[in-house]
């Protein structure tokens, strides 16, 4: 059930405090998400960063990591990408509850279109975060350790602005992902709350969000491996030329997917996806799980209700 304004409160003031407590606990649960499975994060990226020809398996990979760098290694960009989460989960959610009200529709087809534009609200800012995650992680891959700003301001001198948005087209496909998702739970959830009840137990939150990203994650993965090679690929400023252009320009996320699948098949496209499983699924149980309970919290703080 939705809440309503108390007696003498602005409507439109009640509707953006009710939506920025939804987005802050969103907000909240991304970062604990983050935290907590950030050593599947790595792993699940050194995998799919590998070659099509070439299948490590989860525990080669993890022992080579700590091999490497030892236990930090496991948490190289964790700033970073906390940072990210929070940024990411707070627009997502707040523009999403925007979109939804705008809407004035629960269907299927509806919450899909209003969590696929809401994922386009935060990349501009989140992009940038996770080019700078992968140059890291593959930098400690290589012995190299620098800081989260010290690698930003190379990729931006080496390689131009443009480095921070290689890829760009891929997220047409993979903003599916989230909404996706998204529809999955809402739908599910409106089912479940269809008595007086006005949250999920934490119990339900949880697993109601692990199955609704591994649907998602299924359908999405392959562009999502395909645009991690893009984005580990060293992107080098052309030279003069139309020779030396077409010689060091970086690969579509085609041309990604059609050299993934010619190398290694069907299964090679879905390289790495048992860590991605594993550390989505719950990523989003556990973050739906604290944003439910925590929303109420919020909602009684900001908007003053329960």
């Amino acid at each position: 059930t939705a809440p309503r304004p108390a007696p003498g409160k602005s409507i439109g003031r009640f509707h953006l405090m009710d939506d920025f407590a939804a987005a802050l606990s969103a907000a909240v649960g991304g970062i604990a998400s983050t935290l907590a499975l950030y050593p599947l994060e790595i792993v699940k990226n050194n995998l799919q960063v590998g070659g099509g020809g070439s299948r490590p398996s989860f525990l080669a990979v993890s022992r080579r990591i700590h091999r490497t760098g030892g236990l930090p290694a496991f948490f190289t960009g964790v700033h970073g990408a906390c940072s990210s989460a929070a940024l990411e989960k707070l627009l997502y959610y707040y523009s999403y509850s925007l979109l939804s009200r705008t809407a004035q529709s629960s269907s299927g087809p509806a919450l899909l279109a209003v969590g696929y534009l809401s994922d386009f609200t935060h990349l501009p800012l989140t992009m940038p975060f996770e080019k700078v995650m992968i140059a890291q992680q593959i930098g400690a891959k290589q012995g190299r350790k620098v800081p989260f700003f010290r690698e930003f301001l190379r990729i931006w001198r080496s390689e131009g602005w443009a480095a921070f948005y290689g890829g760009w087209r891929a997220y047409f496909v993979l903003a599916f992902k989230p909404a996706i998702e998204n529809a999955v739970f809402e739908r599910i959830r409106a089912w479940m709350l269809r008595s007086s009840r006005k949250a999920l137990s934490g119990a339900e939150a949880f697993t109601l969000g692990a199955i609704a990203r591994g649907v998602a994650t299924l359908i999405v993965y392959p562009a999502s491996r395909a645009l991690r090679i893009q984005q580990g690929k060293k992107r080098k400023k052309s030279g003069t030329g139309k020779q030396a252009q077409d010689k060091e320009r970086q690969p579509s996320l085609v041309d990604v997917l059609r050299e993934v699948f010619r190398n290694g098949g069907l299964a090679a496209l879905y390289q790495g996806i048992v860590p991605d499983i594993g550390r989505g699924v719950l990523s989003s149980a556990l973050r739906s799980s604290i944003k439910e309970r925590l929303t109420l919290g919020m909602r009684n703080v900001l908007v003053g209700e329960a």
